[in-house]
């Protein structure tokens, strides 16, 4: 099933096809919208019902694909409907989507960007404000402009560049940012929480596992461990005021001691109180 549409501007794509999904989304500089979706299996009857049910309709800058009710069901085994869908659409299209389970993968520049899956994997290359979900599956962005929200109940959470306000939210699985803009808020109870470089505030609560800010440019950093280390680097340069404790683990200081605030516009407090965790506080490793 393929069809085009003559599209000069960006659209918006809503999506709401809760079966097994394998569904590649493309914005490029062009003034065609594309739609390729076949079933994933064509020799599988569950999959080619599911490809004659799906609904295509585009009016008034918005395309919209839907599968009928009937089909909206989806397991792990075999006999599930699976159809594959790839789209492409102008560069600052937005995208508001639901699927059953199955990878969502988009390519290039979207504008506001809304996923969710029941279980898989989704991948956002380049994003404005962007909102993630996966009940169990890596989740992945390049470069988000924010503000950012993620929630996952199993699996891992890496963000390359969060430009503005982000949440995450994370069960089980490590959560990874590159450079963070802030103000970030991060809710972790197994996996571990780690951030190159963070350049605005941050709250972060986890439960079992390492806690790793590599560098903080300024900004209120408050963090609360239960079991696992953590570690936070600033600049020399900075101005740093620390409030640390733990109860039951190793507490160390490897910044220099001063009597007075360094003269300087760059200015970090940390607040990061544990149960179990050691907490170190030192300058950036690179």
């Amino acid at each position: 099933m393929n069809t085009e549409y003559e599209t000069p501007q960006p659209i918006h794509v809503m999506l709401d096809l809760l079966v097994v999904v394998t569904l590649r989304i493309t914005a490029a500089d062009t003034t065609t919208t594309t739609v390729a979706i076949k079933a994933a299996d064509p020799t599988k009857k569950d999959d080619v019902r599911a490809l004659g049910e799906v609904n295509v309709e585009y009016a008034d800058g918005v395309l919209g694909l839907r599968i009928a009710r009937t089909l909206r069901y989806y397991t792990w085994f075999s006999g599930s409907p699976r159809i594959i869908v790839d789209i492409t659409v102008p560069t600052g299209s937005s995208l508001d989507g639901k699927v059953g389970a199955g990878s969502v993968t988009t390519e290039g520049e979207l504008g506001d960007c809304s996923l969710r899956t029941g279980a898989g994997e989704l991948r956002v290359d380049q994003a404005g404000k962007t909102t993630l979900h996966s009940g169990a599956g890596a989740i992945q962005a390049g470069r988000v402009a924010g503000p950012l929200r993620v929630t996952n109940g199993a699996g891992s959470i890496r963000v390359g560049t969060l430009g503005g306000e982000g949440f995450v939210k994370n069960t089980t699985g490590n959560t990874v940012f590159g450079e963070v803009g802030g103000p970030l808020t991060v809710k972790a109870v197994t996996g571990d929480v780690l951030i190159e470089q963070l350049n605005g505030s941050a709250e972060i609560k986890c439960a079992h596992g390492e806690v790793r800010i590599d560098s903080v440019g300024t900004g209120d950093v408050k963090i609360d461990g239960g079991y696992g280390s953590i570690e936070v680097g600033i600049p020399e340069g900075t101005a740093a005021w620390l409030d640390i404790a733990s109860r039951h683990g190793e507490v160390r200081n490897q910044l220099e001691s001063a009597s007075a605030p360094v003269e300087t516009d760059r200015r970090v407090a940390v607040t990061a109180h544990a149960d179990y965790s050691s907490i170190t506080i030192r300058r950036p490793l690179v």
